[in-house]
Parts: C-alpha cells; structure tokens; sequence
C-alpha cells in the first residue's frame, strides 16, 4: 500500500531535532563501520542494524521518506549477507549524509 506524503508537513522544530538525531547516529554508524574493518562481526553487524531500523523507522514520520528507503535497502543487504555489504552500508550512509545536507 503505498502512502503519498506530499502535503504531510512537518513542524520544523521537530525536523531540525530529527536532522541531530539522525546526524549523531549516522556518525556512530560510522564509527562502527570504521572498527569492523574488513571483518563482519556478528555481534558489531546487530547493533548497526539495529542503528539503521531506527532511522528507517522514523525518517518518513519528520519528512525524511528518502532516509526510510535508503535505509530499507540497507538493512535487507544486512539481511541478505551480501558479499558487498560493508560497500553497500558505507555508500547508504553517504547517502543519508546528502539527504541530510538538502535544504528543507
């Protein structure tokens, strides 16, 4: 069921709490993509996927649909054990980094 949030308006003040949000948990996806290296760490990989739902879970709800998206797809590579994955999650949060910077 697809959902059409063109007049959805969200109050700035909550937009501009959710861009600090959104921004400090990008940095400690980051960082802990950093600490993984070359190696996937079960353990490390659940709370980075547990870091993505979060976003994914409430990027459309302050007017950010397109964070939900990139973060859907990152957590199905996370799902899929994609052999690009840390690829696909470092390009993800590059992502959200530019969807982050547009003016609202």
């Amino acid at each position: 069921m697809a959902t059409n949030f063109k007049n959805f308006e969200v109050d700035q003040g909550l937009k501009e709490e959710y861009l600090a949000y959104a921004q400090s948990t990008i940095n400690d996806l980051e960082s802990a993509l950093n600490s993984l290296g070359t190696e996937v760490i079960a353990s490390r990989l659940g709370d980075i996927q547990r870091q993505i739902h979060s976003l994914k879970g409430t990027g459309t709800s302050y007017g950010f649909p397109e964070i939900t998206r990139i973060c859907r797809h990152l957590e199905d590579c996370i799902k899929l054990q994609k052999l690009d994955l840390l690829e696909n999650l470092h390009d993800g949060i590059k992502n959200i980094r530019e969807v982050l910077r547009k003016p609202n």
